[in-house]
């Protein structure tokens, strides 16, 4: 079984090498409920940058700590980066 490789800054992005879908799926589930909760509690910011803070902020309209344009720019850049990785790995390999 392979090892773990990040493609791009998002959790939500890994690519697990020689593992089945539903590991992937139990790796986002973990970063999604526990994890970035436990990261927000622990980092004063978190409410302004991580992904799951930012989906909530944008539907509500906004939050106190994340703007409802800061909240969507924030995304789309995500977004951006996450397809740009994923665009480089599959011209890198025969998928």
């Amino acid at each position: 079984m392979g090892g773990v490789a990040v493609t791009s800054s998002s959790p939500f992005a890994f690519q697990l090498h020689g593992a089945t879908w539903l590991a992937v799926i139990a790796l986002g589930v973990a970063y999604a409920l526990p994890g970035e909760a436990i990261i927000n509690a622990l980092w004063s910011n978190g409410d302004r940058w991580l992904p799951g803070q930012l989906l909530s902020a944008l539907a509500h309209g906004g939050t106190s700590s994340a703007s409802y344009a800061h909240a969507l720019l924030t995304l789309v850049v995500y977004a951006a980066v996450v397809g740009a990785g994923t665009l480089m790995l599959f011209q890198r390999r025969d998928v």
